[in-house]
């Protein structure tokens, strides 16, 4: 018994996309420098928002999935 596994759409890069992957990369950057730093009050909220930032990326571009 074979089963069909469904091709995974390619990602196209568009604009939203890259400008939120964008923010993110730009966010864990700005946390470790500024952990580097010993500002550890901001880089506690940098570090927290490219959580957000990478949660939101995957819920946006989530892949349709076959039912």
């Amino acid at each position: 018994m074979t089963t069909k596994i469904p091709q995974r759409i390619k990602a196209k890069i568009t604009p939203v996309r890259w400008s939120v992957r964008t923010s993110a990369i730009i966010a864990s950057t700005l946390a470790v420098i500024d952990l580097i730093k010993q500002e550890y009050a901001l880089s506690l909220i940098l570090g927290v928002s490219w959580l957000f930032i990478v949660q939101a990326e995957k819920r946006m571009f989530k892949p349709p999935t076959d039912n």
